[in-house]
Parts: structure tokens; sequence; C-alpha cells
């Protein structure tokens, strides 16, 4: 299978909690790296985990989310990435 997109990230938001697993090239070819970090939902907490996803080259971001508490994460924080 080829890689689309070689940088992207995986966001499961909760009422309190943000998981984010990133996936990223790895230092050979064809092998990939994930890491995993957990958020706050507080304004402060939305600002580093954009700031992780930009340092990181993030491009594209799949999220999964109940009710509303996915509108900040998108609206606010995550500029210049595609979110599917």
């Amino acid at each position: 299978m080829d890689i689309v997109h070689p940088r992207v990230a995986g966001i499961d938001v909760h009422k309190k909690i943000i998981w984010v697993a990133v996936r990223l090239p790895g230092e050979r070819p064809g092998q990939r790296t994930v890491t995993v970090r957990r958020f706050a939902t507080f304004w402060r907490q939305l600002q580093k985990m954009a700031a992780w996803l930009a340092e990181l080259g993030v491009s594209h971001v799949a999220m999964e989310s109940t009710g509303v508490y996915w509108w900040p994460v998108v609206r606010h924080e995550a500029r210049g990435v595609e979110w599917g």
C-alpha cells in the first residue's frame, strides 16, 4: 500500500481529555513511528496541541468525538491542517 499522507494524526476528543496519535516517517524507508500524547481541553492545552502538530509537520487529521466537544479543536486551534 502506498503512503499518501506521510504525516498524519488521529484525535479522540472527550469532555476533559484529548488523545492525539501522530504517525510519522521512520528512520528507514517504509518505516513509521507512532507517538501518542494526552492534552486537557483547556484553551492553553489546545494551543500546545496545535503547536505540537505544526512542529511535527502534520498535514491531515482524522478526529472522533461525541457531541460538541470537537468544536474548539477545529475552529480555533488547528489552522493549516486538513480535517477528515
